[in-house]
């Protein structure tokens, strides 16, 4: 922390030092100067996803999941080939109930990153909301198909394609 600071001293315009800075008062649950250091870095570099992408945690940990969503809608047009970024996009839209931005979102990161198996099932849970019974256990079913799946993600999908396939 304190040679990041001494670095900012001397070059207050350094964005990637902002961003690692902030890093570090996360990891000290500081989480008011974490935003802070996070702001300044997406203001100096508006093209690095990773400074939107630790923003957008931060606040949907800080209870903005509204102000989160809007941030990264407004960014989205600079990293439309950033598979995290429209994973990021993705959840805080669905967060704040943008299903629109939040389907587009996970469908990008599926075009992007077919190996983003958490993708599936948020495609699948927003299919389910909007009664979307056939694309839900198609997402669904996939999902449950590949591996590397968050072990609540995977256990609401099983719990789910139980109740939507039709009953024999």
């Amino acid at each position: 922390e304190r040679l990041y600071k001494e670095v900012l001293e001397k070059l207050p315009n350094l964005g990637e030092v902002h961003y690692n800075l902030g890093q570090v008062y996360v990891r000290k649950n500081d989480l008011a100067s974490a935003e802070t250091e996070f702001r300044k870095a997406v203001e100096l570099q508006p093209q690095r996803p990773e400074s939107y992408i630790a923003l957008v945690a931060l606040s949907g940990s800080d209870g903005k999941t509204q102000e989160a969503a809007d941030l990264l809608i407004q960014a989205k047009g600079t990293f439309e080939e950033d598979a995290r970024f429209q994973f990021a996009l993705g959840t805080a839209a669905l967060n704040v109930g943008r299903n629109d931005e939040a389907s587009a979102a996970f469908r990008k990161v599926v075009k992007l990153d077919p190996a983003n198996v958490e993708a599936h099932f948020y495609l699948g849970s927003v299919a389910v909301g909007e009664n979307k019974v056939a694309e839900a256990i198609a997402e669904l079913e996939k999902y449950v198909s590949m591996s590397g799946q968050d072990p609540q993600n995977l256990a609401t999908a099983k719990a789910l394609l139980a109740a939507l396939r039709p009953k024999k």
